[in-house]
């Protein structure tokens, strides 16, 4: 895992385009994304590049066999590097660029409302 005073490896940056949240403005204190009530982003709009936290950890164990079956591979460690977040009305996007193993891959991640699992909707594995 890239300490969080490392910025991760440049072939992250193509993963993230087209993603962008919109440009920062005073109105929501400079940071792009607008906050609602219970502190989630504004809708449709994706959050800016954050790094790991225990929730997206969680996830990205629950969406591991999900992952195995799409790369027709095991692994061992499946540790997420950095994600963003699109919050939808009725369930929430992640895009996270993992690390499973010697493998760095993308994957996109529904998670619809509780009680439901989170499933992977997109896999792409990065070129090193």
């Amino acid at each position: 895992m890239f300490p969080l005073s490392t910025p991760p490896p440049p072939f992250t940056l193509a993963f993230w385009d087209g993603c962008s949240p919109p440009a920062a403005t005073a109105g929501d204190g400079g940071v792009g994304v607008k906050v609602l009530h219970g502190g989630r982003g504004e809708l449709n709009y994706w959050t800016p590049i954050k790094p790991p936290t225990p929730e997206v950890e969680t996830i990205c164990q629950q969406v591991k066999p999900d992952i195995e079956q799409q790369a027709h591979k095991r692994y061992t460690t499946v540790t997420p590097l950095a994600f963003k977040v699109q919050y939808l009305p009725d369930f929430t996007n992640y895009k996270i660029l993992i690390q499973a193993d010697s493998d760095y891959l993308t994957i996109s991640v529904y998670e619809p409302p509780a009680p439901g699992k989170p499933g992977v909707s997109e896999f792409a594995f990065q070129p090193q």
